[in-house]
Protein backbone atom coordinates (compact mmCIF):
# COMPACT_ATOMS: atom_id res chain seq x y z
CA UNK A 1 0.00 0.00 0.00
CA UNK A 2 1.16 3.51 -1.41
CA UNK A 3 0.99 6.23 1.11
CA UNK A 4 0.98 10.04 0.52
CA UNK A 5 3.54 12.37 2.04
CA UNK A 6 0.49 13.54 3.31
CA UNK A 7 0.06 10.56 5.31
CA UNK A 8 3.53 10.08 6.40
CA UNK A 9 3.62 13.62 8.09
CA UNK A 10 0.25 12.80 9.79
CA UNK A 11 1.65 9.83 11.37
CA UNK A 12 5.32 12.20 12.45
CA UNK A 13 2.39 14.31 14.13
CA UNK A 14 0.83 11.36 15.48
CA UNK A 15 4.04 9.59 16.81
CA UNK A 16 5.02 13.44 18.25
CA UNK A 17 1.75 13.54 20.07
CA UNK A 18 1.76 10.49 21.46
CA UNK A 19 5.38 10.73 23.14
CA UNK A 20 4.29 14.06 24.71
CA UNK A 21 1.23 12.38 25.94
CA UNK A 22 2.48 9.27 27.14
CA UNK A 23 6.15 10.32 28.36
CA UNK A 24 7.47 7.86 26.22
CA UNK A 25 11.34 7.26 27.20
CA UNK A 26 12.03 4.49 24.84
CA UNK A 27 12.14 4.31 20.82
CA UNK A 28 10.48 0.58 20.53
CA UNK A 29 6.90 2.56 23.23
CA UNK A 30 6.49 4.54 20.71
CA UNK A 31 4.61 2.17 18.63
CA UNK A 32 2.60 0.27 21.39
CA UNK A 33 0.55 4.06 20.76
CA UNK A 34 0.55 4.93 16.91
CA UNK A 35 -1.27 2.17 14.75
CA UNK A 36 2.15 1.30 12.50
CA UNK A 37 4.62 -1.18 12.84
CA UNK A 38 8.19 -0.24 14.46
CA UNK A 39 9.95 -0.96 10.64
CA UNK A 40 6.78 0.87 8.56
CA UNK A 41 7.37 3.86 11.49
CA UNK A 42 11.19 4.50 11.45
CA UNK A 43 11.35 3.49 7.09
CA UNK A 44 8.38 6.40 6.79
CA UNK A 45 10.72 8.83 9.62
CA UNK A 46 13.63 7.97 7.49
CA UNK A 47 12.35 9.02 4.24
CA UNK A 48 11.02 12.08 5.41
CA UNK A 49 13.93 13.01 7.45
CA UNK A 50 12.12 13.08 10.71
CA UNK A 51 13.70 10.26 12.44
CA UNK A 52 16.57 11.91 15.06
CA UNK A 53 13.91 14.53 15.55
CA UNK A 54 11.82 11.96 16.83
CA UNK A 55 14.63 10.29 19.11
CA UNK A 56 15.63 13.88 20.40
CA UNK A 57 11.91 14.76 21.18
CA UNK A 58 12.66 10.76 23.46
CA UNK A 59 16.02 11.94 24.66
CA UNK A 60 14.00 14.88 25.86
CA UNK A 61 11.32 13.16 27.59
CA UNK A 62 14.11 10.34 29.04
CA UNK A 63 16.30 13.46 30.45
CA UNK A 64 13.61 15.39 31.40
CA UNK A 65 12.51 12.73 33.72
CA UNK A 66 15.35 11.83 35.33
CA UNK A 67 15.88 15.65 36.22
CA UNK A 68 12.40 14.89 38.05
CA UNK A 69 13.55 12.13 39.82
CA UNK A 70 16.42 13.01 40.64
CA UNK A 71 14.87 16.64 42.28
CA UNK A 72 12.31 13.94 44.22
CA UNK A 73 15.41 12.41 45.56
CA UNK A 74 17.07 15.51 47.13
CA UNK A 75 13.99 16.39 48.89
CA UNK A 76 12.83 12.95 50.21
CA UNK A 77 13.23 12.21 53.88
CA UNK A 78 13.93 8.85 52.92
CA UNK A 79 17.68 8.03 53.52
CA UNK A 80 17.92 5.46 50.50
CA UNK A 81 17.28 7.69 48.41
CA UNK A 82 19.19 10.56 49.34
CA UNK A 83 21.94 8.72 49.47
CA UNK A 84 20.84 7.80 45.89
CA UNK A 85 20.99 11.37 45.01
CA UNK A 86 24.39 11.79 47.23
CA UNK A 87 26.11 8.96 44.65
CA UNK A 88 24.93 11.29 41.94
CA UNK A 89 27.38 14.38 43.04
CA UNK A 90 29.63 12.28 44.59
CA UNK A 91 33.51 12.70 43.59
CA UNK A 92 35.72 9.67 43.53
CA UNK A 93 36.68 9.84 47.48
CA UNK A 94 33.51 10.38 48.53
CA UNK A 95 31.85 7.07 46.58
CA UNK A 96 35.55 5.12 48.63
CA UNK A 97 34.06 6.79 51.90
CA UNK A 98 30.23 5.45 51.41
CA UNK A 99 31.65 1.83 50.05
CA UNK A 100 31.48 -0.91 52.86
CA UNK A 101 33.60 -3.30 51.13
CA UNK A 102 36.99 -1.41 49.69
CA UNK A 103 38.94 -3.45 47.29
CA UNK A 104 42.09 -2.20 46.19
CA UNK A 105 45.00 -3.92 44.82
CA UNK A 106 48.22 -2.32 46.52
CA UNK A 107 50.77 -4.53 44.94
CA UNK A 108 49.91 -3.13 40.84
CA UNK A 109 53.72 -4.50 39.53
CA UNK A 110 53.49 -7.91 41.47
CA UNK A 111 53.46 -10.59 39.10
CA UNK A 112 50.00 -12.24 40.17
CA UNK A 113 51.20 -16.26 39.26
CA UNK A 114 54.38 -17.36 39.97
CA UNK A 115 55.63 -20.56 38.78
CA UNK A 116 57.63 -22.63 40.82
CA UNK A 117 59.70 -25.63 39.60
CA UNK A 118 60.90 -28.64 42.08
CA UNK A 119 63.36 -30.80 41.48
CA UNK A 120 60.53 -33.98 42.25
CA UNK A 121 58.83 -32.92 39.38
CA UNK A 122 61.35 -33.32 37.36
CA UNK A 123 63.02 -36.64 38.85
CA UNK A 124 59.19 -38.65 38.82
CA UNK A 125 59.49 -38.72 34.94
CA UNK A 126 59.80 -42.06 33.85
Amino acid sequence: MAYSEQDKHDMYEAMVKAIEKHRIKFYYQLFAFVPQSQETGTNFLKQLGKLEAIKDLINQQKTEGKVKAINKWEKSDNPALQLAYFKLLANENELDRLTLNKNQNENKDVDKFKIIESDEDSSNED
